[in-house]
């Protein structure tokens, strides 16, 4: 596992000069204002899918790696947000808001070989974040029931987050958890038995966690195994977000402003790409072809390869550039 680790750290050496220019480029788009919500690339790497519009009415689109050609694939009079890719890549799967006041969400589920789109609506709260199973047979998604201020004078906001999970064909749902989490951004279907969630809340209540999504119901933060990085050294392993698994025994998460790899066998964190005063708002990945978008104000996203010596890479998410008169599945 050092060896490995090793070998990057070199290839990410090389980088010093890639990062100060993509800092300069990202300070340069520092006014503009971005209308990509979220994106996600198909497991062959050719396709890129993301959601993309004002406030009020926001469509999915894919463009073509190949061509850079955009289509539309799911539109309607709400909005559509956090597309994504099933592992296999025969589902691309999408939440739909016909009212953003009302917040009851619906999931549009496309499924690529038929080009059938099943649509299952879910109760009111608002969903951050959600999984398709490897399987494809089950969606599991934080969903928050609350909408609050904790104080006079913060304004409101999404509280009392929980785990669930949807049966697909039956289209049944099952509470996994009963925390009432402060918050919960990101979700992932690790592996057979275990979900990871990003929280934050209290320091303890704060980080990646790894959850049983097989056992008993979860009924608080002691159910849960937190992810403790030796060598972190930002409030005792609570500000990792945005995870992506890159094995069992490995991620790519953001850390603050930084861009890491966690070694979860032995314990360690090693830097990927340092701050340039950006936050990365999104982490997408195809093994090791890393994507990301961060809060730069552009409706651009990077890329680059784990094992490669190439620089970091740019492209510009923008559906005006040229549309399908056809679906594109």
């Amino acid at each position: 596992m050092g060896k490995r680790y090793n070998q990057i750290n070199l290839v990410l050496k090389k980088w010093h000069i890639a990062v100060i220019l993509f800092f300069f480029i990202s300070c340069n788009y520092e006014h503009k204002k971005s209308h990509v919500e979220s994106f996600d690339i198909s497991p062959d790497k050719k396709k890129i899918i993301y959601s993309f519009g004002k406030t009020d009415t926001q469509n999915i689109y894919l463009m073509d790696l190949s061509n850079k050609k955009t289509s539309i694939l799911f539109e309607g009079k709400g909005i559509f947000l956090n597309p994504r890719y099933s592992e296999s890549g025969n589902l691309i799967v999408a939440i739909y808001l016909s009212e953003i006041k009302k917040m009851i969400p619906e999931f549009w589920i496309l499924d690529i070989k038929t080009g059938n789109i099943n649509k299952i609506k879910l109760e009111e709260g608002y969903i951050s974040d959600y999984a398709i199973s490897k399987d494809e047979k089950k969606i599991y998604y934080a969903q928050a029931k609350e909408y609050t201020s904790n104080s006079p004078i913060s304004p409101k906001a999404f509280h009392n987050y929980d785990i669930y999970a949807l049966d697909i064909k039956s289209k049944g749902n099952e509470r996994l958890s009963y925390l009432k989490a402060y918050s919960m951004s990101e979700i992932l279907d690790f592996d057979q038995n275990t979900l990871l969630v990003s929280m934050q809340g209290e320091v303890q209540e704060s980080g990646l966690f790894f959850v049983n999504k097989k056992g008993k119901e979860i009924m608080s933060f002691q159910d849960l195994k937190k992810i403790n990085i030796i060598n972190d050294t930002l409030r005792n392993s609570s500000m990792y977000a945005q995870p992506i698994r890159l094995s069992n025994d490995s991620i790519i998460s953001a850390s603050s402003y930084q861009l890491v790899l966690l070694d979860l066998v032995n314990k360690k964190e090693y830097s990927l790409l340092n701050s340039n005063g950006y936050h990365y708002n999104i982490i997408r990945n195809s093994k090791e072809d890393v994507f990301f978008k961060q809060n730069d104000g552009t409706d651009s996203i990077f890329y680059f390869n784990l094992r490669s010596e190439k620089k970091i890479k740019s492209l510009l998410l923008d559906p005006k550039i040229i549309k399908y008169k056809n679906k594109p599945y």
